[in-house]
């Protein structure tokens, strides 16, 4: 997978370690902590899981703040493997039928769940901070904040935000709302709303389809000659277009947005690894034969999945 994409999934899973920690150390918060404290935004990058669940456009531009991609040296460095205890706690979440074998289509769901579940709980948090009155939604207060710390501009800019959020025009912000504005891939309705802004912002020429030039468009710096789009981005772009039309269509852009193209990818490679007899399913013995090989693969995505699915189990006591 490109360079991009594997540094903003590390980012992911390090968001998810350290916030499974503070949930787990402290799962409420502090009832003195001041009204208007303004939650960090978490890194965007739509795809993009919690996302593992943001967008790439986003990975790509935090890589280049961060002085480009990894070095060599790290980005070649083998990751921990999880522990027996832990691929066999993992195996059990995903044996949804409880017959001692996962089907791709099991780990996939289970895929699919887990990047949602994820996105969830860190929206959860946001609204937590804000929702004062535990209501469940917020009103413009809420989202504001103190307005003696919030200067004139920044409130005119906050009314524009919250007007655009609040879709039904209620005067408040729920859930599905507000995930709008962090990018947090909760649910199908949020998927599919976050994916209509993608392609408003990508689709140049207007015409309701993505080309491929229009999908990369952020990668090309402005005012200087084109960069040559490499194969393995060309082959992703080639994997999304299902219908083999050369352009990129609502729902084929609805996989890349939520983070499900890439899930399904790692379960794929996952399986590459553990389904050694080729059968087409998975039991917890095998999984744990293969969590080495998972580990040490370069293209470590499918670890870096394993990893968020289990630290956000643990984080909430459920391995």
């Amino acid at each position: 997978m490109p360079l991009s994409l594997r540094w903003w999934l590390l980012l992911s899973v390090l968001f998810i370690i350290q916030h499974c920690e503070v949930r787990s150390a402290d799962a409420e918060p502090s009832e003195d902590a001041p009204e208007d404290q303004e939650e960090e935004e978490p890194p965007e990058g739509d795809e993009g899981e919690t996302d593992m669940y943001a967008d790439e456009e986003g990975a790509d531009e935090e890589g280049e703040d961060d002085g480009g991609e990894p070095a060599e040296d790290e980005e070649n460095e083998p990751m921990e493997p999880l522990t027996s205890e832990q691929m066999h706690a993992l195996h059990k979440k995903m044996d949804t039928n409880g017959n001692g074998k996962v089907s791709l289509a099991e780990v996939t769901d289970f895929a699919h769940t887990m990047r949602r579940a994820m996105a969830k709980m860190e929206l959860d948090d946001v609204m937590k901070s804000k929702d004062t009155n535990k209501d469940g939604k917020l009103d413009f207060q809420e989202f504001l904040g103190d307005p003696g710390r919030v200067p004139e501009q920044e409130q005119n800019e906050k009314a524009n935000e919250f007007k655009e959020l609040d879709a039904n025009s209620d005067k408040f912000v729920d859930p599905d709302e507000l995930a709008n504005l962090f990018h947090h891939h909760t649910n199908d309705k949020v998927e599919t709303s976050l994916t209509n802004i993608a392609m408003k912002d990508k689709d140049k020429n207007k015409d309701g389809v993505l080309s491929l030039e229009e999908f990369y468009l952020h990668l090309q710096p402005e005012e200087e000659d084109p960069v040559e789009i490499s194969q393995e981005d060309r082959d992703i772009f080639n994997k999304l277009d299902m219908d083999n039309s050369g352009t990129l269509t609502l729902k084929e852009l609805k996989a890349w947005e939520s983070g499900s193209f890439m899930a399904e990818e790692a379960v794929k490679k996952l399986f590459v690894h553990a389904d050694k007899d080729n059968d087409n399913v998975v039991t917890a013995a095998e999984l744990d034969s293969a969590r080495h090989d998972i580990a040490s693969d370069p293209d470590y995505d499918a670890q870096m999945y394993l990893q968020q699915w289990n630290d956000h189990h643990e984080g909430h006591g459920e391995l």
